[in-house]
């Protein structure tokens, strides 16, 4: 099963990958919140409509003291990892999500007193040299709002990893996916109204073929699919392991980059990226 966890959060990468390049273009268009908010409500209904009474046996029956944390980290985090896309390339965003390689083990060290040996070490440092060849190539030795915003998304995706793996002893990955969908709704209605943007909003744009496409795939690809293989791999490998194989993410949303929006690696930014992949392997073949 963890060859098949690692396909996951591979597969979570590509995912992911695609969509963030599609989303800046949408956000051009249509205001952030209400674009996330119309997603998030679609995927929640979407598993709802297909595990309701599953979702609600457990919520009945556990605390929610044992998933309120990840959950709130995930709602959170994608929310401000998708408004720092509207300050800067999709490529920095991507890339410095990618640090959650980095964060998740020191967060595993601090809350649950996990060391990790000489060859995860070893490994952080590649990551952090790949990715640091990947920025410099694209803008990063100015950091500006969208950097931070990126920044503090790879925080809180990093302890979404930690305490989700331990709230999966208590709920599925299916309600866990879905309690972190219905808060990112919430969490995007109090920032749409804090500035106005839903009010402001055309929500007959979501019929145009490019915006409402994103739009479905952002709902049930990249949430619900996303977040079931995340809290499904979680249960087989662990948090550290999803942060470091979540590091190719940035490559994937380089490649979509170029395609899409022009966006190009140098050649010292195709060396970051096989650093990272290299990194990948290394840690991915070693023992939990």
């Amino acid at each position: 099963m963890k060859r098949l966890a690692i396909g996951m959060i591979l597969l979570q990468s590509v995912v992911y990958g695609i969509l963030d390049p599609f989303s800046k273009l949408a956000y051009q268009v249509m205001p952030i919140y209400s674009f996330l908010a119309a997603r998030y409500l679609l995927a929640t209904l979407f598993m709802f409509a297909f595990w309701g009474k599953k979702i609600r046996d457990e919520l009945c029956r556990v605390s929610w003291r044992h998933y309120i944390i990840p959950c709130l980290c995930m709602s959170v985090a994608f929310i401000v990892s998708n408004t720092g896309l509207k300050y800067t390339s999709v490529a920095n965003v991507a890339f410095i999500r990618s640090l959650t390689a980095l964060v998740a083990p020191l967060l595993l060290c601090v809350f649950f007193h996990k060391k990790f040996g000489a060859r995860t070490l070893l490994v952080l440092v590649g990551v952090a040299v790949g990715l640091y060849f990947l920025c410099v190539e694209n803008g990063l030795g100015q950091v500006g709002r969208g950097e931070v915003y990126a920044f503090i998304s790879t925080v809180l995706v990093a302890a979404a990893l930690v305490f989700g793996a331990d709230s999966l002893h208590y709920i599925s990955a299916i309600t866990l996916s879905c309690i972190q969908s219905f808060g990112s709704i919430w969490v995007c209605l109090l920032a749409g109204f804090a500035n106005d943007a839903l009010a402001s909003t055309d929500w007959n744009l979501l019929r145009r073929p490019d915006i409402g496409g994103t739009l479905v795939y952002a709902a049930l690809a990249c949430t619900v699919g996303g977040y079931l293989l995340q809290n499904v791999a979680l249960e087989y490998i662990s948090a550290k392991l999803v942060g470091i194989l979540q590091c190719t993410y940035p490559i994937v949303t380089a490649v979509v980059a170029y395609v899409v929006l022009g966006e190009m690696l140098s050649p010292l930014g195709m060396l970051g990226a096989a650093l990272i992949l290299l990194c990948v392997i290394i840690e991915s073949l070693g023992r939990e």
